[in-house]
C-alpha cells in the first residue's frame, strides 16, 4: 500500500517525468503580471512565457497579486520574486519547467 502511495505521488509531483527526460537549460527573471499571465522578465523588458502546468503548477490570484502554487496549492512563488527555473522550451516561445524551481536573490 505505501510503495503503490509512493508512487502515485511520485508520478504527480512530475519527479517520475523529469527523471527520464529533462532539458538542462536555465531561466531566470523576476516573475511579473502580463496580463492573467505570470512571465519571467528580463532586465532589457524582454519576457518569457512559462508553462506552468508542465511541472505540476499553476498560476493563481491571491489576494489581488499572481502566485504560482504547487499541486497540493501552497504557493510556490508569487508576483515580484526572482527566480530560477530549470527546462528548456516546451512549446515555440514557452518555457516548460523541468528540475530546479528555486525563489532566490537576483545576481548583484
Amino acid at each position: 500500500m505505501f510503495a503503490a502511495l509512493l508512487i502515485a505521488m511520485t508520478v504527480a509531483t512530475g519527479v517520475a517525468g523529469c527523471a527520464l527526460s529533462c532539458p538542462a537549460a536555465l531561466l531566470e527573471g523576476v516573475l511579473t503580471r502580463h496580463g492573467d499571465e505570470l512571465v519571467v522578465a528580463q532586465n532589457d523588458g524582454s519576457f518569457d512565457r512559462v508553462d506552468w502546468a508542465h511541472s505540476h503548477h499553476r498560476v493563481v490570484e491571491r489576494d489581488g497579486t499572481l502566485v504560482v502554487v504547487d499541486w497540493l496549492g501552497v504557493v510556490q512563488a508569487r508576483e515580484g520574486d526572482f527566480v530560477r527555473l530549470g527546462g528548456g522550451e516546451a512549446q515555440t516561445g514557452v518555457w516548460g519547467i523541468c528540475g530546479l524551481f528555486e525563489v532566490a536573490s537576483p545576481p548583484p
